[in-house]
């Protein structure tokens, strides 16, 4: 029979050979594991001619991007997701969409660098909250697609969501109209995100 002092030499070498396996992913491995679909934390959906595509973003992945909140320093959960609007049709410019004129261009520009954060809601079991940020990735003319970058900050410090499976971002589509859009993202999806490797200096 084993003493205690054996016992314990056992579970310290087997919890710190679990922690040895873990991996730590470069930041193009992460962002290739985030877009494989088996993994739970991206979906595509095909809206008439386009295709609306969320993309759940951990934090060590937002911090390199500098796309961040200060509450985040203060122990808050962070949620952050990466919407894409790509035409199906290639070439076409999705800003173009229903446009018939200089002046409703102006305001789809206006609307899609100042009204995002109306567009989109982050459901809990027990809450519904804002983005505290939208903005939209400047594309320089570069791609027919364009990205917006939306966060939510869970107010709750330290927050473990261990009363929801799941959270559900839901964008209600005002500016290209094509209704409104729930994604549902499983929380152990979420706590199942590798982490990133350091980068050396």
């Amino acid at each position: 029979m084993m003493n205690r002092s054996s016992v314990l030499v056992l579970i310290l070498y087997i919890f710190g050979l679990n922690v040895s396996c873990v991996k730590q992913y470069t930041v193009t491995e992460l962002l290739s594991w985030l877009n494989d679909e088996s993994n739970g934390l991206v979906f595509n959906k095909r809206v008439g001619d386009l295709v609306v595509r969320i993309n759940y973003m951990p934090q060590s992945y937002i911090n390199l991007r500098n796309y961040t909140d200060n509450s985040s320093e203060e122990g808050h959960r962070v949620h952050s997701f990466l919407v894409t609007l790509s035409p199906i049709i290639e070439g076409r410019d999705i800003m173009l969409r229903g446009i018939g004129s200089v002046e409703e261009y102006r305001q789809r520009i206006l609307e899609m660098n100042f009204e995002l954060a109306s567009c989109f809601e982050l459901k809990f079991s027990k809450q519904k909250m804002a983005p505290v940020l939208a903005i939209l990735e400047n594309s320089h003319d570069l791609s027919n697609a364009r990205r917006f970058w939306v966060q939510f900050i869970d107010e709750a410090v330290d927050s473990s969501l261990a009363d929801d499976e799941a959270i559900t971002l839901t964008f209600t589509d005002n500016i290209f109209w094509t209704g409104i859009h729930d994604f549902r993202f499983m929380i152990d999806d979420i706590n199942n995100i590798p982490s990133l490797k350091e980068l050396e200096n």
